[in-house]
């Protein structure tokens, strides 16, 4: 007779022991790595919009800029007007486009409703500058928020207190 070959019951659950443990160990990892990402992509779109924004008005001679509409900074839309004097409103204004809502909810420091561009790019009717938009659940990431002052848009981390640039 010849000899048969394969696995044994206690051969095969070991391997299913040793993957489980791999993969409880491996879960929160990936957990943690994967709300790392979505928050700098969410930091990175803001920042991308905002630049967009900036660039329309400026090309366009005309305000264009961000207005919030959800709770936490969750949603906002990217609105031009030509017409408007000081803020872009989601009254009154054409909506370019629509972002959100997003997964990680942001902050402002100050709290505006609009960010507005006029038509030379600097930033239009804030009283306080610069404006911080941030993530604050957002421990390790490399960029969790964003700064904007009267001529720059700048990605950073999420000081506390302030947005310290990523690059310099």
């Amino acid at each position: 007779m010849r000899e048969q070959r394969g696995f044994t019951l206690v051969e095969l659950m070991v391997v299913i022991a040793i993957a489980a443990l791999m993969l409880a160990a491996g879960i929160p990892a990936f957990s943690t790595w994967k709300h790392r990402n979505d928050v700098e992509n969410q930091m990175n779109q803001l920042y991308s919009d905002l630049q967009f924004a900036r660039s329309t008005a400026y090309v366009n001679k005309e305000l264009a800029g961000i207005s919030w509409s959800g709770a936490n900074f969750s949603q906002y839309q990217i609105l031009t007007n030509g017409s408007a004097s000081t803020y872009v409103t989601s009254t009154g204004s054409s909506v370019v486009q629509t972002v959100g809502p997003t997964n990680s909810p942001m902050s402002a420091s100050p709290n505006p409703l609009s960010l507005t561009f006029n038509g030379r790019g600097f930033v239009s009717g804030a009283n306080t500058l610069p404006i911080n938009i941030y993530i604050s659940s957002a421990s390790g990431s490399l960029t969790n928020c964003v700064s904007v002052s009267l001529t720059r848009i700048s990605l950073g981390t999420w000081q506390g207190s302030s947005c310290a640039p990523k690059w310099k």
